[in-house]
């Protein structure tokens, strides 16, 4: 027996690159105007004193979150979650989280 293996292309047409480029230059503006490029933004986040750069990534994965869920309930979207597993994230989150916070990452 012959095993068939089917390679999906996703197709992005001009229009679907023109709203990414868009909403990417719209969040680029937001993060900029939040102050996250600066260099007293970043160096307040290094002792755990400035916690704009964590309100300002959650808020925009709410964002996400909401946009998705609303496209999902009015069919515009269809999800194809992979499979994943709990415990092969925590191990990784447990091996990476000390060279993380000790600022020795390879």
């Amino acid at each position: 027996m012959i095993a068939c293996t089917a390679t999906i292309f996703y197709v992005i047409t001009y229009h679907q690159l023109l709203i990414r480029l868009i909403l990417g230059i719209l969040f680029g503006f937001l993060l900029q105007k939040g102050g996250v490029p600066c260099y007293d933004f970043s160096m307040g986040q290094l002792p755990l004193t400035d916690f704009t750069a964590l309100k300002i990534m959650l808020s925009a994965v709410v964002v996400g979150m909401t946009g998705i869920y609303a496209m999902k309930g009015r069919d515009w979207i269809e999800l194809h979650p992979k499979p994943g597993s709990v415990g092969a994230s925590l191990r990784c989150g447990i091996c990476r989280s000390p060279r993380i916070w000790s600022c020795r990452c390879p």
